[in-house]
């Protein structure tokens, strides 16, 4: 990375080109680079080339942070830095770099020749957020972390030890709640996957690559794009094929709508259960599809979605209790037991000669769904209190 700052800076200022062809190796080497850039980089700002500025003094202010600088070095960096942003129009960062320098030298000054209104504005402030605590602190060294984060990482590794991750996470969390940094969030994420949270330690480990890269901890960063990758393989994926006959899609896991561009693509999901849920159209009528899948680190499930399920599979997949399935077996695949049915009936009347008449009847069935038969039967009978010409009369 040096190489190419070094590179641009000779190709725009041939003047320190002899001193700026080679990465220093030492302490006082760095110190002489760091000083040869800031003078460079400030004739590049009075050709207002900003850009080419900006990027030669943050790739050596890298270089101070890696191999050591002198603080009066690092201020002079840092204004130099503030005085490139600040002219190219965000005097926020502007002023962020001014906190910078005057935390490594009090004593710096904003140079004459660039300074705005809005750059004194900013110097102004930073100056005040000094005096206050407020200011933002500088970079410290690549890879240096304080003694309280060194600490909850011990913590947190010997959590994991014990296979105690609910605690390590917590740690974590609290450690990097009160500063984010990048070996802080590795942390993290190994405490999430061990939990079988591999999302969300995906999620994790990808701040913490972006807080390395800006950091410019490149070993750091190398470590964390292997672990990135194993945490690919860990983590199970579903594959949705869905038919063609299924119009309009709508994809649902866990409730949560899928993107239609990542239908079809492996779709990643930490370890243990999700509900599919799939609707749209078939055939011009409203279709429904759902399935409870339970899978495995490193797995990968293949689904697919039919437009020909058959009515034992729909009442399944609507099915939401095993009672309800149960259910769509009895149905769709056990044969019905014999139904027996049967009933009692009772009249009675008086008629002209005022003869009581009792006329209890019965009548039996016996029913085979499954094989299809059916047998039914009754009878009737008249109990009378005496004899009758209006009975008699029926009867013949």
């Amino acid at each position: 990375m040096l190489a190419t700052v070094l590179a641009a800076t000779v190709l725009a200022t041939t003047a320190f080109s002899t001193v700026l062809l080679y990465a220093p190796p030492a302490y006082a080497q760095s110190n002489d680079v760091a000083r040869d850039v800031v003078t460079a980089s400030y004739e590049q700002i009075r050709r207002r080339k900003y850009d080419d500025a900006i990027n030669n003094l943050e790739g050596v202010a890298q270089l101070c942070r890696k191999d050591g600088c002198q603080a009066g070095v690092k201020a002079d960096i840092y204004m130099a830095l503030g005085i490139a942003v600040g002219l190219k129009g965000d005097t926020e960062q502007a002023r962020v770099r001014f906190e910078w320098a005057l935390g490594e030298k009090e004593a710096v000054t904003l140079d004459d020749r660039y300074a705005t209104r809005d750059l004194r504005a900013a110097f102004k402030q930073a100056q005040q957020n000094v005096a206050q605590g407020t200011a933002a602190s500088p970079p410290g060294a690549i890879g240096k972390l304080g003694e309280e984060q060194k600490q909850a990482i011990a913590t947190a590794k010997q959590q994991l030890q014990t296979k105690d991750w609910e605690g390590c996470l917590q740690t974590m969390l609290v450690s990097t709640s009160m500063a984010e940094y990048a070996a802080g969030k590795l942390m993290l994420a190994r405490c999430e996957a061990e939990g079988g949270l591999l999302l969300e330690a995906i999620r994790d480990t990808k701040s913490a690559r972006q807080l390395a890269k800006a950091n410019g901890d490149d070993a750091l960063v190398t470590d964390i794009d292997a672990y990135l990758e194993e945490l690919d393989n860990e983590t199970p994926k579903i594959v949705l094929k869905i038919q063609s006959g299924i119009r309009d899609p709508v994809v649902k896991i866990d409730n949560t709508v899928v993107p239609a561009d990542q239908v079809g693509k492996p779709i990643p999901h930490n370890p243990g259960t999700a509900v599919v849920e799939v609707s749209g159209k078939r055939g011009g009528q409203p279709y429904k599809f759902s399935q409870k899948l339970k899978f495995e680190r490193r797995e990968t499930i293949d689904l697919e979605v039919r437009s020909d399920v058959t009515p034992f599979q729909a009442c399944l997949n609507n099915a939401r209790t095993l009672d309800e399935k149960e259910d769509c077996d009895r149905l769709f695949n056990k044969k019905q037991g014999l139904n027996i049915n049967g009933s009692l009936e009772v009249f009675s009347y008086n008629d002209t000669d005022n003869t009581g008449v009792v006329s209890p009847g019965i009548s039996v069935s016996a029913v085979q769904p499954t094989d299809g038969w059916n047998i039914a039967g009754g009878a009737i009978v008249d109990l009378v209190t005496s004899a009758s010409t209006d009975i008699v009369t029926t009867a013949s």
